[in-house]
């Protein structure tokens, strides 16, 4: 006997889940750039729109989470490192606020 489950990931769940690889992502350049953990960060960053998405549901809990002052969208990010979450272009660039 097989019994087969389907188990679709929903769409609010997939944006939760890339928000918090954004976040794993500027957190990682945090510790590169050797900040302490109450300096405060701006984030300038470019994204695939799956991740934009995730990035404007869950802007508050990111800005919370590392303690960014503030996001930016650019079209070129100057200096920013390159990622690739699920497949999709993220790239950003972390400064001291």
């Amino acid at each position: 006997m097989h019994v087969y489950i389907s188990t679709p990931i929903r769409p609010k769940l997939r944006l939760e889940g890339l928000s918090r690889e954004v976040t794993r992502r500027i957190q990682h350049m945090r510790k590169e750039l050797g900040l302490e953990f109450g300096e405060q960060i701006v984030v300038e960053y470019s994204a695939h729109d799956d991740i934009e998405r995730a990035i404007s549901s869950y802007q508050d809990t990111i800005e919370k989470d590392t303690n960014a002052k503030s996001f930016f969208r650019m079209s070129v990010v100057d200096g920013g490192k390159k990622w690739i979450i699920n497949k999709m272009p993220f790239e950003a660039s972390v400064k001291k606020a």
